[in-house]
């Protein structure tokens, strides 16, 4: 009977440690799980955000190369800049949606690397194209801060393509 008792004891045992595995299995698949949708959403979010950025900024990028030509710097000293105050209303949109997609970007909500395969180097062309003009507004009312999320987000495209040039792979990014 001893014998018995003494079995079953590690029978017991031994399920109880095979129930604690599996749990633990079941945790650690949880988790990842969780994590590769909140990944998904975040593309998802980014690929929608990016549409709806895009609607509004076409006709705004049409307008500035129907005024300052293709690839041109945007001079904010400009006779005709300065006249058209509907364009500065566009570009101050402009400047501020994508300001607020940088923000998002840089805390992580929208995700970068899928950011830069959608519009990374028109991004970076269209704020080298705006520099004067950021450079203007920030020193206008001694706003050194102004779109600073953007300039950083622009920062941080330039270099990771500087990174993976070379590389096969597209961007050098995963």
């Amino acid at each position: 009977m001893e014998d018995f008792l003494s079995v079953m004891n590690i029978v017991t045992n031994f399920a109880v440690v095979v129930g604690a595995v599996i749990a633990a299995v079941g945790v650690w698949v949880a988790v990842r799980t969780m994590k590769a949708d909140h990944e998904r959403r975040k593309k998802q979010s980014t690929i929608e955000f990016y549409q709806e950025i895009t609607s509004l900024t076409m006709p705004l990028r049409e307008d500035i190369n129907a005024i300052f030509g293709q690839n041109a710097a945007v001079n904010p000293a400009d006779a005709q800049l300065q006249k058209d105050v509907e364009l500065q209303k566009a570009i101050a949109r402009y400047l501020s949606t994508m300001e607020r997609l940088a923000v998002g970007i840089n805390a992580g909500v929208y995700d970068r690397d899928l950011y830069m395969r959608c519009a990374g180097r028109t991004t970076i062309d269209w704020f080298e194209r705006l520099t004067w003009l950021i450079k203007s507004k920030r020193s206008e009312g001694n706003r050194p801060w102004l779109y600073t999320d953007f300039e950083s987000l622009v920062d941080e495209m330039r270099e990771k393509y500087r990174q993976g040039a070379g590389k096969k792979t597209s961007l050098g990014i995963s």
